[in-house]
């Protein structure tokens, strides 16, 4: 393998990269502004209950007397463990941090917060919609650059230079050229590398893959090109998979709350952030029934 062919592998492996991280970041940023925590105690860090709820599934809630007799909540990342309840939900948990501190807790003196009703990361999925947005975006770049190269002429070597000059003499919109007289256009063995132009198609399809994580996620989306029409049913259909996703994770949430105030006399509520969107969704929706 010559050294141009590696140095183009390489390159195209670091822009898959780029793209796909891109992409992935650009979800979760998304999907750790979701919630709003509500009287939360002011030593705990809200993005990162949000941060490892989505990266881990899970948090520990507890307090802790790193002061004698001073209480200090926590919220932090755990591990499961022990032995299972008959609802098969852990009972011990082995909390930890990159500062070093390290203590035990058990379903009696702490609450476990999930992220979701399957108790699972979001990140997973995360990763799996980047994936393919990132791969819609590589292969419209592919096509454009695939545009701008609509032809391989073969020439002799020696005639290479005298070629070119023309070629670029004709990009340049000259009206005049002047050639070799030495210059055979016989020579000129064009093939023909004209890719269609498939970027517009490409665009809608991406487009339709981040509303479909946006849907998955939980959050509002236009799921539709404004040129479409939608029915109720559809509008509808829509509106429950956003729905259902996004109680899925409030409702782990919710739960963990009342558990969170029963076992510490505090007054924690959680709920999802504004939903910009819903006036917008609005403009662009006609019932089927509208008159045009």
């Amino acid at each position: 393998m010559n050294n141009d062919i590696k140095k183009y592998i390489s390159y195209a492996d670091k822009r898959n990269s780029e793209v796909f991280w891109y992409n992935f970041n650009r979800l979760k940023m998304k999907a750790i502004s979701m919630f709003e925590w509500i009287n939360l105690p002011e030593e705990i860090d809200e993005r990162y209950i949000e941060l490892m709820l989505c990266q881990n599934g899970y948090v520990c809630f507890f307090k802790d007397q790193l002061v004698p007799d001073v209480d200090t909540y926590f919220a932090l990342q755990c591990t499961l463990g022990g032995r299972f309840n008959v609802y098969n939900i852990p009972t011990v948990y082995q909390i930890y941090t990159a500062s070093g501190y390290n203590t035990r807790r058990t379903a009696e003196d702490s609450v476990i917060i999930y992220n979701n009703l399957l108790h699972s990361p979001t990140v997973p999925l995360l990763m799996y919609h980047a994936y393919n947005i990132a791969n819609v975006e590589r292969t419209i770049e592919i096509n454009l650059n695939q545009l701008k190269r609509p032809y391989i002429f073969l020439v002799p070597e020696n005639q290479r230079f005298t070629f070119t000059k023309l070629v670029n003499d004709i990009k340049n919109n000259q009206d005049v050229i002047i050639g070799n007289k030495d210059l055979n256009l016989d020579n000129l063995n064009p093939i023909n590398t004209i890719t269609p132009n498939n970027t517009l198609d490409l665009y809608t399809l991406k487009k339709r893959y981040y509303n479909e994580a946006l849907t998955d996620m939980g959050i509002n989306n236009l799921n539709v090109d404004k040129k479409e029409r939608l029915v109720s049913d559809e509008v509808s259909s829509n509106d429950e998979d956003v729905l259902i996703n996004r109680n899925s994770m409030l409702y782990a949430r919710k739960i963990a709350c009342k558990q969170i105030n029963d076992m510490f006399g505090l007054n924690i509520d959680v709920k999802f952030r504004n939903d910009f969107m819903e006036e917008k969704q609005e403009e662009y929706i006609e019932i089927d029934n509208e008159v045009e």
